[in-house]
C-alpha cells in the first residue's frame, strides 16, 4: 500500500499502482503545505518520500459570521457603545455598524464597536444591525437588535408669529398666527395680546382669533408661547 499524507495528517490510501488518492482542499485553509507519501509492503518495510511544498489558493466564498454582542436591547439613552463579533475561514476586513440603513460607523480591527450618539434623534424605537466584510468582499450581516431611545428632552421649541405682522393696523377680527417647531413634538401654542391669553391651538397650522373690537384703539403687543410634550 501507499499511504499519502499533509503534514502528518492521512489523506488516503491505495493498495494497486498506479498509487493515488483524492485530496480536498476545498475545505482547507489558503496556505503552504507539506506533502509526502509512504510505502509499505507484504512485509511490513516502510519507505517515505521527499516531501512536496504546494500552495493552497482558494477563492474566498465564505462569508464571515458576525452577531451584535452590545447593546442587547432595551432602552438606551444619550452615547451607546454598540459592540460586534465577527470571524472569517481567511480574515475579517471590517465591520459596519447600522441604525436601520443608516451607516453609524466601521471598524476594521477586533474588538470591533462604535459609539452612537442618540441624543440627535427623537426618542423611539431603533433597529440596530452589524455587516462584515472579508478580504476577498464577501459579506454577511447579524440578526437586528431592537432599542428604544429614551433620552430626556431638555430642549425648548422655537416659536414665531407669522400674521400679523408688526406694525399693522388692524380691525374687527383678527387671525393671530404662529409656526413652532420642535425636536420631539409641539404639544399647543398659547397666544398672547401683552399678559392676556387670547387663546390656543394644539395643532398646525397654529392660530386664533383676536377680536379688536373689545380693546381700546391703540398700540397693542402680541406673542406666542410653545409648549413640547416635554412642558419645555
Amino acid at each position: 500500500a501507499v499511504d499519502f499524507y499533509h503534514g502528518t495528517t492521512l489523506i488516503g490510501t491505495d493498495t494497486s499502482a498506479p498509487y493515488s488518492a483524492l485530496w480536498n482542499v476545498g475545505s482547507m485553509a489558503n496556505g503552504a503545505y507539506v506533502l509526502k507519501a509512504t510505502a509499505r509492503d507484504a512485509a511490513g518495510n516502510t519507505a517515505t518520500s521527499s516531501t512536496v511544498s504546494v500552495t493552497v489558493n482558494n477563492p474566498d466564498i465564505t462569508a464571515p459570521a458576525v452577531s451584535l454582542t452590545s447593546p442587547t436591547g432595551g432602552s438606551v439613552s444619550n452615547t451607546v457603545t454598540i459592540s460586534a463579533t465577527a470571524s472569517d475561514n481567511i480574515a475579517v476586513a471590517s465591520v459596519s455598524f447600522f441604525q436601520g440603513t443608516t451607516l453609524i460607523a466601521t471598524d476594521t480591527t477586533a474588538p470591533y464597536s462604535t459609539t452612537w450618539n442618540t441624543l440627535s434623534l427623537p426618542n423611539g424605537t431603533y433597529a440596530l444591525k452589524a455587516i462584515a466584510s472579508d478580504s476577498s468582499n464577501n459579506t454577511g450581516t447579524s440578526s437586528t437588535v431592537s432599542v428604544t431611545v429614551n433620552n430626556p428632552d431638555i430642549t425648548a421649541p422655537t416659536v414665531s408669529i407669522t400674521s400679523p405682522t408688526a406694525g399693522s393696523t388692524l380691525n374687527g377680527s383678527v387671525t393671530v398666527s404662529a409656526s413652532a417647531t420642535d425636536n420631539i413634538a409641539v404639544s399647543k401654542v398659547d397666544f398672547y395680546q401683552g399678559n392676556t391669553l387670547i387663546g390656543s391651538d394644539t395643532s398646525a397650522p397654529y392660530s386664533t382669533s383676536l377680536n379688536t373690537t373689545a380693546l381700546s384703539n391703540g398700540a397693542y403687543v402680541l406673542k406666542a408661547i410653545a409648549t413640547d410634550s416635554s412642558n419645555n
